[in-house]
């Protein structure tokens, strides 16, 4: 009988360790966070060694749009590359919108997905992303934010975009055009609209950012975020 007892106390002691480390990972802010990674990205070979490493994160809203501000550890790797992937739960319910899996875990209720990624302006071309180009050189780096929405329920299927980089599908598309931003240092910026997103000022979100580390990762890297729109 004790030793049932002590197994229990046991299990109970984990069961609640588990519930207290989860709640660590939902961080609930008004306007604006601040977010840390103490988990490092694996280098790869296309970046040399280096790649887009967020050390940093600020989330800001000021009634209109989200700001996402990235600090890199390192200054921005010379060429292209994936930088973060952002999923909004514009309602807060997970009981609607779409799914992602995260690590084999599958996450429910989000109503769009953004991709940050790093572009590169060559002496002969443009590439963003993981698209390589090669002979050129490179003149600047610039940021670009896409915005696509979830269908439901699947996990990664997705009824439409809404902001692309802007290159023609020769096909009449009506997506909008994304807005570029320099890359200076090891700072990253993108913006999203309230409008694209279908929000409003005093709207509590849910957000669950991925760091891509230059290329595709399965793991969030950083807490799921509550954040009460200005």
């Amino acid at each position: 009988m004790p030793r049932l007892l002590s197994t229990t106390a046991t299990l109970l002691v984990l069961i609640s360790s588990a519930i207290s480390q989860t709640a660590t990972q939902i961080q609930k802010a008004i306007g604006r966070i601040e977010l840390r990674s103490d988990r490092p990205c694996v280098p790869n070979e296309f970046h040399k060694g280096k790649a887009y490493d967020v050390l940093k994160l600020l989330l800001q809203s000021d009634g209109k749009r989200i700001t996402i501000a990235a600090t890199l550890k390192d200054p921005a790797p010379a060429g292209p590359g994936n930088v973060l992937d952002l999923h909004f739960d514009t309602d807060n319910n997970p009981k609607t919108g779409g799914a992602v899996l995260f690590a084999g875990e599958k996450r429910d209720g989000f109503e769009f997905e953004s991709d940050i990624e790093a572009c590169a302006r060559y002496s002969n071309g443009n590439a963003c992303g993981d698209t390589v180009i090669t002979g050129g050189k490179v003149i600047s780096l610039y940021t670009f934010a896409s915005l696509q929405r979830f269908s439901e329920p699947e996990s990664y299927e997705f009824s439409d975009k809404i902001i692309d980089l802007g290159t023609s599908d020769g096909f009449g598309s009506s997506w909008k055009s994304a807005t570029k931003e320099p890359i200076v240092g090891n700072m990253v910026h993108a913006t999203l609209n309230y409008a694209d997103l279908k929000v409003q000022p005093g709207q509590t979100i849910r957000i669950v950012l991925e760091k891509k580390c230059g290329l595709p990762f399965d793991d969030p890297y950083f807490p799921e975020v509550l954040l009460v729109l200005k």
